[in-house]
C-alpha cells in the first residue's frame, strides 16, 4: 500500500519538461483534472439511454479533452494547459446546465477557474484581474440565462444528488489542493519571518547575560512611563553588587557572570508585572516600579536585598555571598529621564558611602 501511493504522488509530482513552471501549479492542476474525471463519466452515463447523441458526444469529447490537458502537463507548460482547458471549461459549463439544468452545479466550477487564475505562474496580475471581471461578467450573464434551467433530459434523483455532490466534492477540494500547495508555504515562511523579527527585536531589547532589559530598552520604557499625563505613579531604584569587583578578582569573571545571573532571576521572582527590571551597565541594574509610592517600593526593595544576601555562591571547596546598594527616587511628574536617573543613583552613593547593604531613599 505504501509503494502504491509513493507512486501515485510521483505520477502526479513529476516534474514538467519546463524547467521555469511552478511544480505547485503543475500539481494542483493535475489533481484538479483528475477531480474532473468522475464528474465527466457522470454526465456521459446520464446521457446513454436519453438518444441525445449531440450531448452524449460532447461530453465524451470533454472526457478527451480532461484527459489530454492532464497528458499535456507533463509536455507543455502549466500557463498553456491552463488557457487551453479553461476555454474548454467556459464552454462545457453552459453546455452541461443547459442539458442537465441548474441543479448540477456546474456553475460552481466558475471559482474554480478564477483561484486557478490567480494562483497560475503568470505574473502580471493586471491580466488577472481583467479575467476575474470577464469572470464575473461571464457568470452573471450565465445566471441570468440559465438560472432554474431544468435540462433537455429527466434523471433519476440518485443521480441528481451525485453529480450536485460531486460538483461540491470538485469545487472545495480544488479550492484545499490550492490553499495548502500555495498558501501553506507562504504562511509558514511569513510565521518564520515574524519569529525572526520577534527574536531580533528581543536580542536588541534585552541584556544576553541576565535576560533583562538593556540599557537602551530601559531607557525607552522609562521615557514611556515618565510622563505627566501617563496616569500612574512610578518609582526608579538603581542598584549595584557590593565590592563586585572582588568577586571578579577572587574567582574569576565566569563566576561574577553567575553572580549576575542569579541577582537578575531572584529580581524577576521578586517583583510582579508592574516592575521593570534593566540592565543598566556592569553590575548596575535600574529597577521600574510602577503604582506605588516611595515607601512601598522600599519595603520591597528590602526584601530583594535580603534575598540577595541570603544568595550562597559555592566553588569548589568555597563560598561566598554579595550584598546590594540600592539607590530610590520617585517620580515627581516635572523631572526628565535622566535627572530620574541621576538622582536616584545620588542615592546609591549614599548608601555606598554610609557603608553600604542597605536601601537610601
Amino acid at each position: 500500500m505504501g509503494k502504491l501511493i509513493e507512486k501515485i504522488v510521483a505520477f502526479f509530482t513529476k516534474e514538467t519538461e519546463f524547467k521555469n513552471d511552478l511544480s505547485r501549479t503543475i500539481v494542483a492542476y493535475r489533481i484538479i483534472l483528475s477531480l474532473m474525471l468522475p464528474y465527466c463519466i457522470m454526465q456521459i452515463v446520464c446521457f446513454v439511454p436519453s438518444g441525445e447523441k449531440g450531448f452524449l458526444t460532447f461530453f465524451i469529447a470533454s472526457l478527451g479533452v480532461y484527459i489530454a490537458a492532464f497528458a499535456l502537463t507533463y509536455k507543455r507548460s502549466a500557463l498553456e494547459v491552463i488557457i487551453l482547458s479553461n476555454v474548454w471549461w467556459l464552454v462545457w459549463i453552459p453546455v452541461s446546465i443547459y442539458s442537465m439544468g441548474w441543479k448540477i452545479n456546474a456553475q460552481l466550477f466558475i471559482v474554480v477557474l478564477l483561484i486557478l487564475a490567480f494562483f497560475s505562474a503568470y505574473k502580471k496580475y493586471i491580466i488577472k484581474l481583467c479575467y476575474a471581471v470577464l469572470l464575473l461578467i461571464y457568470g452573471m450573464c450565465m445566471t441570468f440565462a440559465l438560472n432554474g434551467s431544468v435540462g433537455i433530459i429527466e434523471t433519476s434523483t440518485a443521480a441528481d444528488a451525485v453529480i450536485s455532490i460531486l460538483g461540491y466534492i470538485i469545487t472545495f477540494s480544488s479550492i484545499t489542493i490550492i490553499s495548502i500547495l500555495f498558501s501553506n508555504s507562504s504562511v509558514e515562511a511569513e510565521g518564520r519571518l515574524v519569529e525572526y523579527n520577534i527574536q531580533l527585536e528581543n536580542e536588541a531589547n534585552t541584556d544576553a547575560l541576565t535576560g533583562l532589559y538593556n540599557r537602551r530598552k530601559g531607557r525607552d520604557h522609562l521615557s514611556a512611563v515618565c510622563r505627566p499625563d501617563y496616569g500612574r505613579r512610578v518609582v526608579v531604584a538603581m542598584l549595584d553588587i557590593d565590592f563586585f569587583k572582588k568577586v571578579n578578582d577572587s574567582y574569576g569573571h565566569d563566576v561574577g557572570d553567575e553572580v549576575l545571573k542569579k541577582i537578575a532571576t531572584t529580581m524577576r521572582e521578586t517583583f510582579n508585572k508592574d516592575a521593570s527590571m534593566v540592565r543598566w551597565g556592569g553590575e548596575e541594574f535600574l529597577i521600574i516600579m510602577e503604582d506605588c509610592n516611595g515607601d512601598e517600593a522600599c519595603a520591597q526593595l528590602m526584601v530583594l536585598a535580603n534575598k540577595i544576601r541570603n544568595l550562597v555562591f559555592k566553588i569548589g571547596d568555597r563560598s561566598f555571598s554579595v550584598t546590594v546598594t540600592i539607590g530610590v527616587e520617585e517620580y515627581d511628574y516635572s523631572s526628565d529621564v535622566d535627572t530620574l536617573v541621576k538622582r536616584a543613583d545620588e542615592k546609591l552613593y549614599q548608601g555606598k558611602n554610609s557603608g553600604r547593604d542597605r536601601v537610601v531613599f
